[in-house]
């Protein structure tokens, strides 16, 4: 087992500690927090009713998307009383085996399908909450309006949806863990703002949805659905959407196109990316990439994913960690903000597994600013931040996959247990239930997820 090192300080001293939101990432962060016995104040806010973030399902999604959306939002919500439902559909199924999908030291239920509902997912994590004493850290129906830095210390300006009232408390580290499936994306394509706009001005003109949106497949009942997008959340909608639906087409880009196979089953109809809309004001059509139209669709759905958002951070500070929304900036190794690193964010890695990761990030975090593990100095974290290759697209270095995840979770394991970040992650070696290296086991199913999933449930 690794061994706590002698420790570098902290730059400066963290006694209280904000967390914003209170899904798996929050709550993780919590304990790992208490676990610590060091904090003298520990908060976590969420603008639900109760935890579970992401996971907490409802029939109506309530806010609609702007169709485009491009821009993250920055600044507070026009109304902080509203809280848009998260992006969980009603048949949603893990696209991870339990075993791997959950926290390292608590495994789910035994009852538990191997890829659960996720009305399984969210019992998960309300009774780890529960089981962790962590319920009377957690102050519910809160919406942070407002994160601001200020004499070595976080003002969070936070509103209470049952009361009506605004309240501001001081602290000095915050940690964010507002999840990234809120704000969603919806690309820019010609003509696609006025066709909007001309559609809705028709009675039962065409309907154009995010995927966060979407709900149940009976909203596409005789209806012809043009999806955009080939991630998960695409091809479940798409298949979903024939079990109701007249005709299902799914746009993808031209990399992503499957070859003409006569025997395929599938009854999707794979097409190019969209080059443009069309409307003249009384017909519409949508131009793709290789010429053909269509002007048979009834509903589109954009599966075009999410940006990044930090809405609650003064807009100075948010500016430069936020700038299109593709990705987070001037972060250490996806963690701590350099500039002010008493701000540390928890899951931004995209294609990972998020409660494991989470829980190795908190424990990073914690033991960092309880002075218990070594803290990497400014010039050291500048160092790491410039060597990073720059993608030609600005997310991939945040696109992980499994190999790169398990790299990056076996230094944060190694840091949190006192080694500098930048020692040798091959000299280092640990059976912690919670921080130590990561077994062929869990290797082995995390890499066969996606085959194990279509042998357990058939897609």
């Amino acid at each position: 087992m690794g061994s706590i090192a002698a420790t570098t300080p902290f730059p400066r001293a963290i006694k209280r500690v904000a967390v914003i939101g209170a899904g798996i990432g929050g709550l993780i962060s919590a304990k790992s927090l208490k676990d610590e016995g060091y904090f003298d104040k520990i908060r976590v806010f969420d603008r639900n009713p109760y935890s579970g973030g992401t996971w907490i399902y409802s029939p109506n999604y309530g806010i609609k998307t702007p169709v485009p959306n491009i821009k993250p939002q920055h600044g507070p919500p026009q109304d902080p009383s509203k809280v848009p439902a998260s992006a969980i559909y009603s048949n949603l199924h893990t696209n991870l085996p339990i075993d791997v999908m959950c926290l390292r030291n608590r495994p789910f239920i035994e009852a538990t399908p191997e890829f659960p509902g996720h009305e399984s997912v969210l019992d998960y994590i309300r009774r780890f909450e529960k089981d962790e004493n962590l319920m009377d850290l957690v102050q519910y129906n809160t919406n942070v309006t407002e994160a601001e830095y200020k004499d070595n210390e976080w003002l969070i300006t936070y509103f209470n949806i049952a009361t009506g009232e605004t309240s501001v408390d001081a602290f000095d580290a915050l940690i964010v863990a507002n999840g990234h499936y809120y704000d969603p994306f919806i690309p820019d394509i010609d003509g696609l703002k006025r066709y909007k706009e001309m559609e809705q001005q028709r009675d039962n003109g065409i309907k154009i949805i995010h995927s966060r949106e979407y709900r149940e497949p009976q909203e596409f009942n005789g209806k012809n659905i043009l999806v955009v997008g080939n991630s998960a959340s695409a091809n479940d909608v798409a298949r979903e959407a024939l079990t109701t639906a007249k005709k299902v087409y799914q746009s993808v880009r031209a990399s992503s196109l499957p070859p003409l196979d006569p025997n395929s089953v599938s009854q999707v109809a794979k097409i190019p990316e969209i080059k443009e809309f069309l409307h003249d004001g009384q017909s519409s059509s949508i131009k793709l990439q290789d010429g053909n139209c269509l002007t048979d669709i009834d509903c589109i759905v954009f599966a075009t994913g999410y940006l990044f958002s930090l809405p609650f951070l003064t807009r100075s500070e948010g500016e430069k960690l936020i700038t299109d929304g593709q990705r987070v900036h001037n972060l250490y190794r996806h963690l701590f903000y350099i500039n002010n690193p008493t701000l540390a964010f928890i899951g931004l890695p995209i294609r990972i597994v998020p409660f494991p990761i989470s829980q190795s990030q908190s424990k990073v975090i914690a033991r960092c600013w309880s002075g218990k593990t070594k803290f990497p100095t400014r010039q050291e974290m500048e160092d790491w931040h410039n060597m990073q290759p720059r993608p030609e697209r600005p997310r991939d270095d945040f696109v992980f996959g499994a190999e790169k995840e398990f790299q990056y979770m076996d230094r944060l394991n190694m840091w949190a247990e006192g080694h500098h970040p930048d020692d040798d992650v091959n000299n280092w070696s640990s059976s912690d239930p919670e921080t130590g290296e990561i077994s062929s086991r869990y290797k082995d199913r995390r890499t066969k997820a996606l085959d194990l999933r279509r042998a357990a449930l058939g897609y």
